[in-house]
């Protein structure tokens, strides 16, 4: 009896372990950022780890810092090019390795719909699942 408890709590230490260091991804924001736009970070503290470690898929499980340098959300229509699109800058930080750049610009559907509140949540999902997947192709 008391090997198997003692089997069952390796097991389940060494599940414990994989998942902490699945989890191991620090979101950082600059205040600049996160002054200007508050909603947006909010979202981006919350989602971005999950679909970061969603998107990875076990094949990285080391310590991740993403820092997130610049942020623009449109919420209105503009005419000019850079008011069309949403962006999102930031720089991955992996241990022994040259912090690695990203940068999003992603255009979007202008129909009202995009401006709803229904909207403004599918364009914050395509930004932080679009970086996501830029960090697992540099990892």
């Amino acid at each position: 009896m008391r090997v198997v408890l003692f089997a069952l709590g390796l097991l389940l230490s060494a599940f414990s372990f994989d998942t902490a260091n699945a989890q191991r991804i620090t979101i950082e924001i600059l205040p600049p950022v996160a002054r200007g736009e508050p909603q947006l970070t909010g979202y981006l503290r919350r989602a971005l780890p999950v679909e970061i470690q969603k998107t990875l898929g076990g094949k990285y499980k080391g310590p991740l810092r993403v820092r997130i340098v610049d942020a623009k959300f449109m919420r209105h229509p503009g005419f000019g090019i850079v008011e069309r699109a949403d962006y999102l800058d930031g720089v991955v930080i992996v241990p022994g390795r040259d912090p690695i750049p990203i940068r999003l610009t992603l255009p979007f559907d202008r129909s009202m719909f995009s401006f709803t509140p229904q909207g403004e949540a599918v364009r914050a999902q395509n930004l932080v699942s679009v970086f996501a997947q830029w960090v697992a192709k540099y990892l």
